[in-house]
């Protein structure tokens, strides 16, 4: 864990493979930053700025994100298994292949992203924008999208076996 982070502004600067598990991130400016294959496992990302930052390969299995911007960020083959992601703006993200399984997001906003192949298996994603997004061959199974919203968006080709609340 790196301590002395938190408030920092670390914009377009390469943080790829580097280890942040369990490290205070809140407030930090990673604005187009290479998150690159990080582990980011327990951190907390409380109000961070990851817009437009590549996270690809990115680990954040139960790490906390509340109020984060990642607007056009690159999420695809991250791992949120577990993680809590609250009130979070999420638009324009490409997230294929992502690992949202056991994960929470509340009140998040991930208009227009692209989830092809990604896994939301046994999550909740509750008053969560999904709209315009590309579920292609995504596996939804035995998760709950109590009050999300998903107009514009094709769910045919998405795996729904056991999915509550999935249109409303």
């Amino acid at each position: 864990m790196i301590e002395g982070l938190s408030g920092q502004d670390l914009s377009g600067q390469d943080w790829s493979g580097v280890d942040l598990s369990g490290t205070d991130l809140s407030r930090v400016n990673f604005r187009g930053s290479d998150l690159r294959n990080a582990n980011l496992d327990g951190a907390k990302l409380d109000k961070a700025n990851l817009s437009r930052a590549n996270l690809s390969g990115a680990s954040l299995k139960g790490a906390v994100l509340d109020e984060v911007l990642l607007y056009k960020a690159n999420l695809s083959d991250c791992d949120f298994t577990g993680s809590v992601i609250r009130n979070t703006v999420a638009s324009t993200t490409d997230c294929t292949r992502a690992n949202f399984r056991n994960a929470l997001v509340d009140g998040s906003n991930f208009n227009y992203s692209n989830f092809k192949d990604a896994l939301l298996i046994n999550g909740s994603f509750i008053s969560t924008d999904f709209m315009d997004c590309d579920f292609t061959h995504t596996n939804m199974t035995s998760s709950d999208f109590y009050d999300s919203s998903f107009g514009g968006t094709c769910l045919a080709s998405a795996f729904k076996t056991k999915t509550r609340n999935l249109i409303r």
